[in-house]
C-alpha cells in the first residue's frame, strides 16, 4: 500500500496543494476577474453557474507543477453570495511568486521566521509571513461599487522549492447597496472579523504534496 505521507528531511518538492473548503465558500480555479467575482457574490453561485468550480465542503487540490518561474493566478475562492442582511463578501485569490534573486540578503525561508513588524506564521509546516492587513474600521474605496472592510495577505515557503512562493490574499468587502438598514456597522464589523477568522481557519489546512499525491509533513499522522 502506498504511503500517504512523506517526510520532510527528504530531497522531495511540493507539485501540489490541498486546503479544507468549507460549504459557505466556492472554489473557482485560475484567475476571476473583479468584476466576475462581484456578480457571483451578489447572485450565489452553484455548479449549474460554473462548471468548473470544485464541489463546495470538500478538499479542494491545486496542480503546482508549472509555478518555477511563474507568477499566476491558482485559484479563486468566494462566498456564494453576501452575508444576508450587511452584504458583506468573502474573497481570496491564490498566486504563484517568483522568488528574486535576493543577492547577499536572506532568502524568505530564513527572512520569514525573525521578520520584524511582520506576523510569522507557519502554513502547512513552512514559514510563512502576513505581509498586509487592515485594520479595524478602515474603508478603502475599490472599482466595482464595495468597499474593503478587511484585507490580509500571506505569504508561504513551498517545500523542496526555494525560487517559488505562495500568496494567499483575503479581501473582505461590503457591496454597495446589498446592506439592510437595520444592520449596524458594529454588526457589518464583526461579520468581517469572522470572515476573516475563516481565512485563518482555512490556512490551518493547508497541505503541500509531493508528485504521488502525498503529504510532505514532519509528523506522519498530518
Amino acid at each position: 500500500m502506498t504511503s500517504s505521507y512523506v517526510s520532510r528531511g527528504l530531497p522531495v518538492s511540493a507539485r501540489s496543494y490541498r486546503l479544507a473548503v468549507p460549504p459557505a465558500v466556492i472554489r473557482l480555479p485560475g484567475a476571476v476577474h473583479l468584476q466576475d467575482i462581484l456578480q457571483l457574490v451578489r447572485e450565489g453561485a452553484d455548479e449549474r453557474d460554473c462548471p468548473g468550480i470544485s464541489d463546495p465542503g470538500v478538499s479542494a487540490t491545486t496542480s503546482l507543477e508549472e509555478l518555477a518561474g511563474l507568477g499566476r493566478v491558482l485559484d479563486t475562492y468566494v462566498t456564494a453570495g453576501p452575508v444576508p442582511g450587511c452584504g458583506v463578501s468573502l474573497s481570496i485569490v491564490v498566486t504563484s511568486v517568483a522568488v528574486e534573486d535576493a543577492g547577499q540578503r536572506a532568502r524568505p525561508r530564513e527572512s520569514f521566521a525573525g521578520a520584524k513588524g511582520r506576523q510569522s506564521v507557519s502554513i502547512g509546516g513552512e514559514p510563512a509571513i502576513c505581509v498586509s492587513s487592515v485594520s479595524s474600521g478602515a474603508e478603502r474605496p475599490v472599482t466595482g461599487g464595495m468597499r474593503v472592510l478587511r484585507a490580509k495577505t500571506v505569504i508561504s515557503c513551498v517545500p523542496g522549492d526555494d525560487d517559488v512562493l505562495i500568496s494567499f490574499a483575503v479581501m473582505v468587502a461590503q457591496l454597495d447597496g446589498a446592506a439592510s438598514p437595520d444592520t449596524s456597522e458594529d454588526e457589518t464589523q464583526s461579520i468581517a472579523d469572522a470572515l476573516v477568522e475563516l481565512f485563518d481557519a482555512m490556512m490551518t489546512t493547508v497541505r503541500w504534496l509531493d508528485d504521488q499525491g502525498r503529504v510532505i509533513t514532519d509528523r506522519p499522522t498530518t
